[in-house]
């Protein structure tokens, strides 16, 4: 049986954080730009604007639906983002 977790829009600042912490039991997530900026994701480390893993496509208006998305059922490590600029938003959803 597997279960997901509650959905949330959380900010993303100019400051590296985790965004999603390691769990060996993660069967897949998935993490959506919901903002104007684009979103760079970090595995295992912190992503920088210049050096990531994976760069989330901006909304063009936020929560349009048009952002970039990103889900892996193989990663079960840390998740970080930052942005480049102003603040901006991911939901992110985990299912274990």
């Amino acid at each position: 049986m597997s279960t997901t977790g509650i959905c949330a829009n959380t900010a993303v600042s100019s400051a590296s954080a985790n965004k999603l912490p390691a769990n060996g039991e993660r069967i897949d997530f998935v993490i959506v730009n919901t903002d104007v900026v684009v979103v760079y994701l970090g595995l295992g480390q912190t992503p920088t604007a210049t050096a990531y893993h994976v760069a989330l496509s901006p909304c063009t208006v936020a929560h349009d639906g048009k952002g970039g998305t990103f889900s892996s059922d193989s990663w079960k490590g840390d998740v970080y983002a930052i942005v480049a600029s102003t603040g901006g938003h991911v939901s992110i959803t985990e299912i274990v």
